[in-house]
């Protein structure tokens, strides 16, 4: 081979070399190499190569520390990929950081194994990542020693233990609340735990602790417009509605509803305006109003056939509850049944639906994973029945509320079996 084809040869290896070295030139410091590895422009496979030869060096230097932090966002970088790789990876960078000692470090990584463990839908993992957070006890000013709690407090509302829940939040309000010189970010977090509050006073359902969540939400509502924050205002307005339709000052709750409608209508949030509307019909009957919240009802009702069609939806279940009880109260009760029996079928379609005597089969219900807006739609049509057989004393009509309540007593008896 002659020199010259050698050196042809030869060369694209040079080129090579050359860009490794200059690779490893426009990194340096480590917090270089990390800014470039875990932006957002370079790909999971781009980025591991310069997070793997970052650690190694830190290792060989003796960075413990920077080991860890690169470890923390190296996992960062898989989560979106890989999950699992991700909690592996960022296990590492928590059992370094507890070795070092570093509890603002350690939390950072228990916070991020928390957000894994709910992109993968495992709640148990959520709550032990958010618990070891308060367990350090780094800094209850912290931001993610607040919203911890916050998180925790949001998940035990959602299994429906409110005292657990509202312990949770008493964790992250103190500290925010004490701090006369708040950031913009601790107010609008403050805002955010005043809704929570509220949420969790309203779904207890006390008239007293509706008064607590219709504070809560004024304090919110005021946060907001201080920080001018519109698109929070919306699910403020909602609540306030909720609470005011609770402590039955229904002139208020209306006024609020309306509120929120507009607002979600701003944020162009059809799925909202149209449960703002669904919610509006309960103080409007309330007051005795029944035409005024049956044009709500039935308004909400097209909309949601224009936007989610003509099948079967929970939302579209909730609009045929109200509007049942909307003619139960006018005493329209066969209107009523059919209402109730709609909201049945766009839980669990069956057979008969369009009629007022079937009921779905035992078999149907067992097959339904969340029982629990069932349970509500049958009781109310055994309770309409019960109220057709009280207006007219027909035995026929007291046999259809006992065989629709003793479904509802079975779907009890399958969720306590579950």
């Amino acid at each position: 081979m002659s020199n010259r084809l050698k050196n042809y040869c030869i060369l694209p290896f040079l080129f090579i070399c050359i860009n490794l070295i200059s690779q490893e030139k426009q990194f340096p410091s480590f917090a270089e190499a990390l800014a470039w590895a875990r932006s957002s422009d370079q790909s999971l496979q781009e980025a591991l190569p310069v997070f793997n030869q970052s650690i190694l060096k830190a290792k060989q230097e003796g960075y413990l520390d920077t080991v860890a932090l690169l470890t923390h966002y190296k996992a960062v970088k898989y989560y979106r990929v890989d999950i699992d790789s991700a909690l592996a990876i960022n296990a590492r960078a928590i059992d370094m950081r507890m070795q070092q000692k570093d509890r603002e470090g350690a939390s950072r990584s228990f916070y991020n194994q928390g957000l894994f463990y709910n992109a993968k839908g495992e709640p148990d993992g959520v709550k032990e990542s958010f618990e070891a957070i308060l367990d350090l006890a780094y800094s209850k000013d912290n931001p993610m020693f607040v919203s911890s709690s916050y998180r925790l407090s949001l998940a035990e509302r959602d299994r429906g233990d409110y005292e657990r829940a509202l312990y949770y939040l008493d964790i992250a309000f103190q500290p925010l609340v004490e701090d006369a010189e708040k950031s913009r970010r601790d107010s609008t977090n403050l805002g955010l735990l005043h809704h929570a509050y509220s949420t969790i006073y309203n779904q207890m359902g006390d008239s007293l602790l509706s008064l607590e969540a219709k504070e809560h939400l004024r304090e919110e509502i005021a946060l907001y417009q201080t920080l001018g924050l519109d698109n929070r205002l919306a699910a403020a307005y909602f609540e306030l509605g909720s609470a005011f339709e609770n402590l039955h000052q229904y002139d208020s709750a209306i006024y609020f509803f309306e509120e929120a409608k507009v607002a979600y209508a701003l944020l162009e949030d059809e799925e909202m305006v149209n449960d703002a509307q669904n919610n509006l019909s309960l103080p409007l009957r309330k007051l005795g109003r029944y035409a005024e919240a049956l044009a709500a009802l039935q308004q909400s009702l097209r909309k949601h056939e224009t936007t989610i069609g003509e099948g079967p939806h929970p939302a579209k279940a909730r609009l045929y509850d109200n509007l049942g009880e909307v003619y139960l109260a006018k005493g329209e009760m066969e209107k009523a049944i059919f209402h109730f029996q709609q909201a049945i079928a766009n839980v669990v379609p069956f057979r008969g639906a369009d009629g007022i005597a079937a009921n779905p089969s035992r078999e149907a219900v067992e097959d339904l994973v969340d029982k629990e807006d069932l349970l509500t739609y049958l009781r109310d049509k055994g309770r309409a029945w019960q109220a057709y057989y009280q207006k007219d004393k027909e035995n026929s009509h007291l046999q259809q509320a006992l065989q629709t309540l003793l479904l509802a007593d079975y779907v009890v008896e399958g969720a306590l079996r579950c």
